[in-house]
């Protein structure tokens, strides 16, 4: 789910950092780019090139939405709630 570039090396196997698995970034054509993300709307966007983040149309609380995450040191797509006051990617994906 990665595009190949701009990520942050990592030794892990399967991580989207690590350059020595080439063969498993972008397979599925989504072209994920380590954006990172912004704690509220005063603070600068942190992480970029460690962590891309996107905002799921799903919530979790009235103060809390779900995201969806690929991390340069980490093989599996990461689920988690957060904030709504913090500034993660939009990706439009359609049928």
């Amino acid at each position: 789910m990665a595009n190949a570039s701009a990520w942050y090396s990592s030794s892990v196997e399967g991580a989207t950092g690590n350059t020595a698995f080439s063969e498993y970034n972008n397979k599925s054509g989504f072209s994920g780019i380590p954006g990172g993300f912004r704690y509220n709307e005063v603070n600068p966007f942190s992480y970029v090139g460690y962590h891309a983040i996107w905002w799921s149309s799903t919530g979790a609380s009235p103060e809390a939405a779900l995201y969806r995450a690929l991390d340069y040191n980490n093989s599996n797509l990461i689920r988690f709630d957060c904030f709504q006051d913090y500034g993660l990617s939009v990706r439009c994906i359609r049928d």
